[in-house]
């Protein structure tokens, strides 16, 4: 079963994480955390790994952050003793019980204030102390790059997931001028399936990745990479904010990849109440299909319609940035081409070695095992893509 790993109802106290920490910087646990951050006494966060603290911010005594949805807080904003943030919408009837908070750059939340969920404090803001706040307050002015470093360079690498998005982020970060995460933001779980289903439109995703990567974003390293499956619907978004990011398209054998989320649950046996499962993609909601469809299918089918879906979307994705900016590169290939991706990210070759990370410990059911009815299925949904990127595979 897949959980997610910060439970809801949780609650973490930072106070315990920064004991022992002078520069206050590098906070484990948090989805970024920037330089010269201070916090009070008694600060409570429920799902750390779902917040972004940008440079010189301040949070003050005894303040609740309920994180869940996604809380972005801007370089140099302050807030005030026993504030209290609420990400997610529990009231009978909610569409989208998540909700993420985006609280802008050099902004000021009064003590006691009460911040509720899917609220976005546009830069330089001053709430007053005790206030209610739901919805936007201020003007949110788009596309200000913020603290991002003049000279940091940006790789993203998308993928249908299980498709070396780990193996990649490892090797690149041997490089010393590469940090490249693995799954780094929580918030693009939400945030791509919502865009993929409709329940969100372009421009308020990209309000949301601003205020994580331009806003708030925090990085160390001449080049800054990511790589996540989730990335898939959000690349052009990415490409329009960072004008000189490149990305890098991780593609595996469908065989294999679908053998392996299959093993692991995916549209199956998972749980469906933790982040992955309940925001695990529906053909009929991404408009690919009839509900009646798509609920007829099998978990086998389920998974083969995902690979073909998702590598669609990200070659539609990729079509509308100049050729320069993103290489296609097959997780079999990636021993053989280190120098080319290397030469592409603008940075010099060095040795790596071809080992895999983060394999199944499930036990995955081969593809030269499946039945008859699993490959025809397999060869409907994948066959295109599969003729496309690997050539001959009906052979092999």
């Amino acid at each position: 079963m897949t959980r997610d790993r910060e439970k809801p109802g949780v609650v973490r106290s930072l106070t315990r994480r920064l004991r022992g920490s002078r520069s206050r910087d590098r906070v484990r646990g948090l989805q970024s955390c920037g330089a010269r951050v201070v916090i009070g006494r008694d600060v409570h966060v429920s799902h750390p790994g779902w917040l972004c603290l940008g440079n010189d911010v301040r949070l003050g005594a005894g303040i609740r952050l309920e994180t869940a949805g996604g809380l972005t807080v801007g370089h140099g904003t302050r807030i005030g003793r026993s504030v209290t943030i609420r990400t997610t919408d529990d009231s009978a009837g909610a569409s989208r019980p998540r909700r993420p908070v985006l609280i802008g750059r050099d902004a000021t939340i009064g003590p006691g204030a009460r911040i509720g969920p899917g609220s976005r404090i546009a830069d330089g803001v001053s709430v007053a102390a005790g206030a209610v706040v739901e919805g936007d307050v201020g003007e949110i002015v788009r596309g200000a790059a913020g603290g991002v470093p003049p000279d940091t360079r940006f790789v993203f690498l998308p993928s249908t997931g299980r498709s070396g998005t780990t193996t990649m982020a490892r090797l690149l970060s041997r490089h010393p001028e590469i940090r490249c995460h693995h799954e780094r933001r929580r918030q693009l779980i939400r945030l791509s399936t919502e865009l993929a289903h409709g329940l969100v439109d372009e421009a308020a995703a990209e309000v949301e990745l601003e205020a994580i990567y331009l806003g708030s974003g925090v990085y160390r390293s001449a080049v800054y990479g990511e790589s996540d499956h989730r990335l898939f619907d959000l690349l052009a978004i990415l490409g329009r904010i960072l004008p000189e990011s490149r990305f890098v398209w991780l593609i595996r054998d469908g065989r294999d990849v679908v053998a392996s989320t299959l093993a692991r649950g995916w549209y199956g046996g998972e749980f469906r109440s933790g982040t992955w499962g309940e925001y695990r993609l529906r053909a009929d909601a991404c408009g690919d299909m009839p509900t009646e469809e798509w609920d007829a299918m099998t978990p086998f089918e389920k998974n083969c319609w995902y690979w073909a879906f998702v590598n669609r979307r990200i070659d539609a994705e990729l079509a509308g940035l100049a050729p320069d900016r993103w290489m296609a590169l097959r997780l079999e290939d990636i021993a053989s081409r280190s120098a080319p991706l290397f030469e592409f990210l603008g940075v010099e070759p060095i040795e790596v070695g071809g080992e895999r990370e983060n394999r199944s410990r499930r036990a995955v059911v081969q593809p030269d095992l499946w039945g008859a009815s699993e490959k025809a299925a397999f060869d409907r949904w994948c066959g295109e893509t599969m003729d496309r990127w690997y050539e001959g595979w009906r052979r092999g």
